[in-house]
């Protein structure tokens, strides 16, 4: 989720009764594999971390270099980037950022580990990106403000749990989310990803744009994190209110195709939020509204045997008007499996509880899922628990 959403998440969220119609753009038909996959738990994994690292959600990025694999943290207690190595099991290396003096970098909402000494930095708090090496000194820092061509007035940088940034020599790619109330659709208008040329420090090109369904009438705010992976032929956008998947052009970015993808958990059309320069609703209404609503969440790429995971949150049933009986992170999960060409292969439902689903990874043919759900009996303070599944025929 991002910055915004973690907010707001501690807070709460809209009203399922604040929109009864539902757009056009969003109907189609699943295209369906002729293998079926399941998902078998292979086995769980436990990683020792000192009192400071948190378990929930955690701001994090997997990265493999040769045959080491690490799971990188951010940690905002002691501002360090810990590196734990997933096959040792043990935090391998740390680097401590500076928090006082001119060499001062503030507070993180994400990075982007190109290499153990080429490490980007996204500021939470301004539009400065920081290029570190493996000490933790600045190489080279940038700052990203300048007017975009039929973009809005003003933007800030976003990363975090769906949008992944990455780095293609010259160009780093991010999202940029305009300063205007997601409750407004004109948020909803403009292009969310950029390609930042760090050898010119200026935006190459903008592109990527919210699916029909959010500027037809309906805003979709509080769903409105938009979401990013690379495969090996593609750069794909996803939305939490959206059954389709954007599939761009790596070369020129341009758009290649939309691809249906519904899960059989959800319904036909996700609500939305509220109606298009509606009122807002109460924050009441707001929470049950994240409690019933369904929604997509991450998804994860497996190159090893060319699937797609994608994190599906089911709805909830109110357990009482105010929903405060209900968990805000309670709800069942399931986890579509979609082949090479995008036909659904499979579903298999996750258990309710259990697991943090964006707290997830693939390595090396393997889907390791988060087991520090607070409610799950395996949990623990002092450690990162992990479970691995494996993709297997049926």
């Amino acid at each position: 989720m991002g910055v915004i959403t973690r907010l707001i998440v501690l807070i709460a969220f809209i009203s399922l009764s604040c929109s009864k119609q539902y757009p056009e753009s969003e109907t189609g038909e699943n295209i369906y594999g002729q293998q079926i996959y399941d998902l078998h738990a292979v086995d769980t994994v436990f990683i020792p971390v000192d009192s400071t690292v948190s378990t929930f959600y955690p701001i994090f990025q997997y990265y493999e270099h040769q045959d080491s694999c690490w799971f990188v943290v951010y940690n905002s207690i002691d501002h360090t980037i810990r590196f734990f190595n997933i096959k040792t099991k043990y935090e391998e290396r740390s680097i401590t950022l500076d928090l006082d003096g001119p060499k001062t970098i503030p507070e993180l909402q994400g990075l982007l580990v190109h290499n153990l000494d080429s490490i980007f930095l996204f500021s939470l708090i301004t539009n400065d990106i920081f290029l570190i090496n493996k000490n933790g000194s600045i190489h080279d820092s940038f700052v990203v403000n300048e007017k975009i061509i039929d973009g809005p007035n003003g933007y800030e940088i976003q990363v975090g749990d769906f949008f992944n940034p990455s780095f293609d020599y010259p160009l780093l790619t991010f999202w940029i989310a305009p300063l205007i109330e997601r409750t407004q659709p004109e948020y909803y208008k403009y292009q969310i990803a950029v390609d930042f040329d760090v050898n010119e420090r200026k935006i190459a090109r903008n592109y990527g744009n919210y699916p029909k369904a959010y500027s037809e009438g309906f805003t979709y705010f509080l769903l409105e994190d938009a979401g990013r992976l690379q495969s090996v032929d593609y750069d794909i956008h996803y939305f939490l209110g959206s059954h389709k998947l954007f599939l761009h052009n790596k070369q020129d970015k341009s758009l290649a195709k939309e691809v249906f993808a519904k899960s059989i958990y959800l319904p036909e059309k996700i609500s939305a939020s509220m109606k298009k320069r509606g009122v807002e609703p109460e924050r009441q209404q707001q929470a049950n509204y994240y409690i019933q609503t369904g929604r997509y969440s991450v998804i994860r790429y497996d190159s090893h045997n060319g699937l797609y995971y994608r994190f599906v949150r089911h709805p909830q049933e109110l357990k009482e008007p105010s929903g405060l009986l209900n968990g805000k992170i309670d709800s069942k999960y399931s986890i579509m499996i979609l082949d090479s060409t995008f036909a659904v292969v499979g579903e298999y439902v996750l258990s309710a509880k259990q697991f943090l689903e964006i707290t997830s990874f693939v390595s090396q043919g393997l889907l390791w899922i988060s087991a520090n759900h607070p409610k799950n009996s395996i949990n623990h303070e002092d450690h990162l628990v992990f479970i691995r599944f494996k993709p297997v025929l049926k």
